[in-house]
């Protein structure tokens, strides 16, 4: 099984992201992890990964929307279920794509020491970049029937509101 999940999934937010495969045959301690993310993600910040089940050292590098982890100093990795992390000591690991719905497939391929591919999902299931509000509160200033005046609304997003960014209330029937 394989998955590409990031830590969030509000539009344009900046995330980790956790990488779970399971590969066939022996992942060589000399190896290779490579990534590739759908077209908006923003990989370019990625310059820390670590992988929590197996040994070794594992060092990134970004190619376009691509991500290749290489192992080094560990020892083989006997067929197994595995999984990475990928983070950025500089803050901007991977920013998700700023339009809203499906991301579109990742693709996960395993990797020999000369990148040949050893196994490869390329369909692995999309996300869905979403954006929410939270705590939305509308409040009239009167609440007496067909009364005027001023309407107080009141939110939390989970994602930045953009520069020139607006927000739209839509009321009940009978409000005018």
């Amino acid at each position: 099984s394989t998955n590409v999940a990031p830590a969030n999934l509000g539009a344009g937010r900046i995330s980790l992201v956790t990488v779970t495969f399971t590969t066939a045959t022996t992942l060589a301690s000399d190896g290779k992890i490579k990534i590739t993310f759908p077209a908006g993600f923003d990989v370019s910040g990625v310059n820390r990964a670590a992988c929590s089940t197996m040994d070794g050292n594992f060092t990134p590098t970004v190619s376009g929307q691509a991500v290749t982890i290489s192992r080094s100093i560990g020892t083989n990795q006997a067929a197994a279920a595995e999984s990475c992390t990928l983070d950025s000591t500089i803050g901007d690991t991977i920013r998700n794509p700023g339009a809203l719905g499906s991301t579109g497939t990742y693709s996960i391929q395993i990797l020999n020491s000369t990148s040949e591919v050893v196994q490869e999902d390329s369909a692995v299931a999309a996300d869905t970049i979403t954006a929410s509000l939270t705590s939305t509160n509308v409040q009239p200033a009167s609440l007496v029937a067909g009364a005027a005046g001023n309407v107080t609304i009141s939110f939390t997003t989970t994602d930045e509101v953009r520069d020139n960014g607006k927000v739209k209330v839509t009321f009940p029937s009978g409000f005018t």
